[in-house]
């Protein structure tokens, strides 16, 4: 099944991300698999703990937690080139042809990223050195993340999705591919929950929640998108559905307060705006 093909089986539909939202598993895939497969692929274990300070902080701790590993690869390099602790000599990724590439618009991936080099857009990245060493990394993150042990949801996450399913329509809303979404919710028990997968591979998370609600098969005021990270947040404003955070560093708690308040709001019709600014004030003040 399609997402576009999808019949509402309820009147409402929960949107939620995965990596750090329902699993605690964004920190733990940055640490052991995106922060590792950069410092060998760049050989840059000898400037380890700037080069990991960089990519905390902008895959973990800032407001461009969330965003897409490319985008925030090019981020994290630029962030290296002004480091006092890494000198200027140091050979860090070229990411000029990144940014090209990210220029044309998502959705971005592996795939999209060898088409390019396969001259997909054109000669410009033909057999760029530079991406394919990104790409290079991409895939051994792929690897890596693979190769964990399984991350078991936040427990009151776990409970919430259990319940939930039963009053709305639960679709994953992520920038992770596919494979490994369906490994985790399938090895955690909860695939059974969701209606749909909607990952990098198919788009965007505005593209996702937009194709949800196509054609009015949900008001968008019966739409709720759950998420951990401004880029959620950025995604239900711009798709126009309501959005509740899951606060890092708070997410259990969270997940308690969505089930016993806010969610049966939702579900009356009286999660209102002035409510939703109230909690996101006070998630955007934990990502200065």
């Amino acid at each position: 099944m399609s997402l576009d093909r999808l019949k509402p089986h309820h009147a409402t539909l929960v949107g939620i991300d995965s990596d750090g939202c329902v699993f605690d598993s964004m920190t733990v895939k940055q640490v052991q698999c995106f922060h590792p497969a950069f410092l060998d692929q760049w050989e840059l274990r000898e400037h380890e703990g700037p080069v990991r300070e960089c990519l905390e902080t902008v895959n973990l701790y800032s407001g461009t937690r969330g965003q897409d590993r490319f985008v925030c690869l090019a981020l994290a390099v630029h962030r290296m080139r002004a480091h006092p602790g890494i000198p200027a000599e140091v050979e860090l990724p070229d990411v000029r042809d990144l940014e090209a590439w990210l220029q044309a618009g998502p959705p971005f991936g592996n795939g999209g990223l060898e088409a390019a080099l396969n001259g997909a857009k054109g000669e410009a990245f033909r057999a760029s050195p530079s991406l394919r060493r990104i790409l290079a990394w991409s895939r051994d993150v792929d690897d890596r993340v693979a190769a964990l042990d399984p991350i078991e949801p936040f427990p009151a996450a776990r409970r919430f999705i259990e319940s939930a399913c039963h009053t709305s329509d639960l679709i994953v809303v992520s920038s992770t591919p596919l494979k490994a979404l369906e490994h985790e919710w399938e090895g955690c028990g909860l695939r059974s929950s969701l209606r749909f997968i909607c990952s990098k591979d198919i788009g965007t998370k505005v593209q996702h929640l937009q194709a949800a609600t196509a054609g009015g098969r949900y008001p968008l005021d019966r739409v709720l998108m759950i998420g951990d990270a401004p880029k959620d947040l950025e995604s239900a404003r711009e798709a126009g559905v309501r959005f509740f955070p899951v606060n890092p560093g708070k997410e259990n708690d969270s997940w308690e307060q969505l089930a016993a308040e806010v969610y049966p709001a939702f579900l009356r019709g009286e999660y209102t705006a002035a409510r939703e600014d109230q909690l996101v004030r006070d998630f955007l003040a934990l990502l200065p």
